[in-house]
């Protein structure tokens, strides 16, 4: 069963990891895939796609300042899949994500 309501919210070009606790398993062992992606709606196109880790039960997926920093702030839905190593497909979790505008910009690295 998803985990419903996995709200959050963070600024723009900020680093920020999101742990899952998955309630349903005790073990994430043998899981071809945890993808998790960002959208403006459900149906919308995927605006961010990471790949999660594990441990035990808990799925993580670490945003970069790279993720976020060119999309527009505002609320966007996300949802997280979990493929296990038998191809049966579940929705994890889903929720609202809220990106926030930054007045200091990240630094651009010179090459």
């Amino acid at each position: 069963m998803a985990l419903l309501d996995q709200d959050f919210e963070m600024w723009s070009g900020d680093s920020i990891t999101l742990n899952f606790v998955i309630e349903d398993t005790a073990d994430l062992a043998g899981s071809s895939s945890i993808k998790w992606a960002m959208s403006r709606s459900v149906r919308g196109p995927k605006l961010i796609n990471k790949e999660g880790t594990y441990e035990a039960n808990v799925v993580t997926i670490e945003l970069i300042p790279e993720d976020t920093e060119d999309i527009r702030p505002s609320r966007y839905y996300h949802e997280l899949e979990i493929i296990d190593g038998e191809g049966r497909v579940s929705t994890a979790a889903i929720g609202s994500m809220r990106i926030w505008p930054t007045l200091i910009p990240q630094p651009v690295e010179e090459e």
